[in-house]
C-alpha cells in the first residue's frame, strides 16, 4: 500500500550529501550484534561518479531553512496562531498557549491559556486574556515603538549593532 512521501522522507532527501556528489562509507558498524552509528570523523567520505543535483550553497540554504522551520511550532507554520512562541506570561515566564473560543457576545475569538505548574504543585495564577482589537492595537504600538527606538540608536551610534539584545536592554520601553 503506497502512502506517498512523508515529511521525514523528504527532509532526509533534502539533507542527504549524496546529492552533493559525495558517497559516505562506514556510517554504521555492528558490535556484538548491535548496530551503532560511527562518529562523522571516522566515516570515509569520497566524491562519487554520479551527477551532482545541488551546489554546496543550495545545501547550506536548505539546512538553514529546515532549522528555522524546526524552531517554529507547527501551528504557527500553518498560520493558526501567528503569535505562537512569541508571547510569554508575566508571572511565570512561560510561553502563552492559544485556543479559539466562542461566546454569544464576542463571537469567535482567541484566548490565552497558562498550563504552568510550579515545582511545589501550585498552578500559575495568571488568568488567560481574550485577544481582542485593543490587545492587537497595543501590540502593534509596542512593536512600532521598539522598532523606531532601535533605528534611532543604530543611526546615533552608526556601528550596525550586532548585539540587538544589548540595544533592547538599554531601551526605556
Amino acid at each position: 500500500m503506497d502512502k506517498g512521501w512523508s515529511n521525514v522522507t523528504v527532509q532526509r532527501l533534502l539533507l542527504s550529501e549524496i546529492h552533493l556528489g559525495y558517497i559516505t562509507y562506514g556510517k554504521t558498524r555492528t558490535k556484538r550484534g548491535q548496530i551503532e552509528f560511527v562518529p562523522e570523523e571516522e566515516q570515509i567520505k569520497a566524491i562519487g561518479t554520479h551527477e551532482k543535483l545541488k551546489s554546496q550553497e543550495e545545501h547550506e540554504a536548505i539546512k538553514e531553512r529546515l532549522v528555522k522551520n524546526r524552531l517554529m511550532n507547527p501551528n504557527g507554520r500553518r498560520n493558526l496562531f501567528p503569535l505562537l512562541g512569541l508571547l510569554y506570561f508575566e508571572k511565570c515566564g512561560c510561553k502563552m498557549q492559544f485556543r479559539v473560543a466562542y461566546s454569544k457576545s464576542k463571537g469567535q475569538y482567541w484566548n490565552t491559556l497558562c498550563y504552568h505548574h510550579y515545582k511545589d504543585g501550585r498552578k500559575c495564577e495568571q488568568k488567560g486574556k481574550a485577544l481582542d482589537e485593543e490587545f492587537f492595537n497595543a501590540l502593534y504600538d509596542q512593536v512600532i515603538q521598539l522598532d523606531s527606538n532601535i533605528i534611532r540608536d543604530i543611526e546615533m551610534h552608526n556601528n550596525g549593532f550586532s548585539d540587538t539584545e544589548a540595544i533592547i536592554n538599554n531601551e526605556d520601553c
